[in-house]
């Protein structure tokens, strides 16, 4: 009983440890977003953009690392020195980005 106590204890606490670590982006650079479609050196880490408009957005030097952006549009969007590293851009329409390394995708 109280091994199976103890287990339980440490379960709790290893969630808590790691359940905020998909959410590591600033709530204000989101808002910031969406509202001026303007986002220069934003932390989204891990932002969930699904299905975002972001077409024309200045996202220059912003850290989207793990952000979901799958099915985004990005259309027209200044990417430039941005962190994509794991980000989800499957279906996400680039035409006319800006990518991290200054070329535009076709």
């Amino acid at each position: 009983m109280k091994k199976s106590c103890l287990l339980l204890v440490v379960a709790v606490l290893l969630t808590g440890m790691f359940s905020n670590t998909a959410e590591a982006y600033k709530q204000t650079d989101v808002n910031k977003l969406f509202k001026t479609k303007i986002c220069l050196k934003g932390d989204l880490t891990y932002a969930n953009l699904k299905g975002a408009n972001l077409k024309g957005a200045n996202l220059q030097g912003s850290n989207l690392k793990g952000a979901n952006l799958q099915n985004a549009n990005l259309q027209g969007a200044n990417l430039k020195g941005a962190n994509l590293n794991g980000a989800n851009l499957k279906g996400a329409n680039l035409k006319n980005t800006i990518m991290p390394d200054g070329t535009k995708h076709k």
